[in-house]
């Protein structure tokens, strides 16, 4: 069994040696339970994002269309689906 507790405003959790509002990892072994500090990662600095598309859907499509690309509607999405269970 693997738990995460923090320390309160006063450094409390029953523990000698903890630091207030720090994060511990709480894991219980078999030769008793051990506690870490919980690592914190940083993001990569050479993460690269997404800037978006130049273009819209409906661009994309059309010089899909024109490459060849031909888009059919079937019997079966005409169908009537049932409402999501979730």
């Amino acid at each position: 069994m693997t738990t995460l507790v923090t320390a309160d405003h006063k450094g409390r959790l029953r523990i000698r040696g903890v630091k207030s509002g720090r994060t511990y990892v709480v894991a219980q072994e078999p030769g008793g339970w051990w506690i870490t500090t919980k690592v914190e990662t940083s993001p990569s600095r050479n993460r690269n994002y997404w800037t978006g598309s130049k273009c819209s859907l409906l661009d994309h499509l059309n010089a899909l269309s024109d490459a060849g690309l031909a888009i059919e509607v079937s019997e079966v999405s005409k169908k009537h689906t049932s409402p999501c269970p979730f």
